[in-house]
């Protein structure tokens, strides 16, 4: 197996898993831990995850570190939004605005390698894959590795199925502590786009870069709606 094939059958695996917790609502931490073998969680904290669960103008769901045997942060959370909402900031765009990825790799270690960089980088993508509300699935993706992965042909346009090259080349590299990682998704509100992210690992923990490169390859013809 070669080194991208195996990038796409760790991502296949993470997808699957993601598909099972949404459906069950039960997240199995060692097992979406097993499967992103290259990162590890902090001693004495532990992977959760919030579900979307306000419809307002919507709402996504991520996954969380939480320290010790008692879990609070979604009712932390839920005080959060609550305050917020006094205040005048409905519920969406609180949710909208807020990066949990940035907290949750707080609490995680990441190998410095392309592989280990490629699951930061999947793990960082869980809200666009895992359910959504309404105005919060602005950002679900399907990850396009394969022209096979492609069963959205109706909703693309301007564009048939034969005229589409078969040429969505995963790439990770690693330079120095800098990964440039790029892949292909699906937007059903925006279209077809090659998505270019950078991340350093440094001393286990990984920070991402706010300049992201998504290049759009074909529209939806859903963008008149946006």
């Amino acid at each position: 197996m070669s080194q991208v094939e195996e990038y796409i059958s760790i991502a296949r695996e993470f997808i699957q898993e993601i598909e099972v917790i949404s459906k069950t609502r039960r997240p199995d931490n060692a097992n979406v831990l097993s499967i992103l073998s290259s990162l590890s969680l902090d001693d004495g904290w532990n992977l959760g995850i919030r579900f979307a669960e306000y419809e307002d103008y919507g709402d996504k769901s991520w996954f969380y570190c939480y320290q010790g045997d008692r879990d609070t942060y979604i009712e932390d959370y839920r005080k959060r939004v609550e305050a917020g909402n006094d205040r005048g900031l409905n519920y969406f765009f609180q949710c909208e605005s807020y990066a949990p990825v940035y907290e949750l790799f707080n609490h995680l270690r990441v190998e410095c390698s392309p592989m280990g960089a490629w699951q930061a980088y999947l793990l960082s993508e869980a809200p666009s894959l895992l359910p959504s509300i309404w105005h919060g699935a602005y950002h679900a993706r399907d990850f396009v590795f394969c022209k096979d992965d492609i069963h959205f042909w109706l909703f693309m346009k301007d564009v048939k199925k034969a005229e589409v090259v078969d040429d969505f080349a995963l790439s990770v590299e690693l330079e120095g502590n800098t990964a440039t990682i790029t892949c292909y998704y699906w937007n059903y509100h925006r279209g077809f786009f090659q998505d270019t992210a950078k991340l350093n690992i440094s001393d286990g923990k990984v920070s991402f870069s706010k300049n992201r490169d998504e290049k759009l390859i074909y529209k939806t013809r859903l963008d008149w709606m946006l």
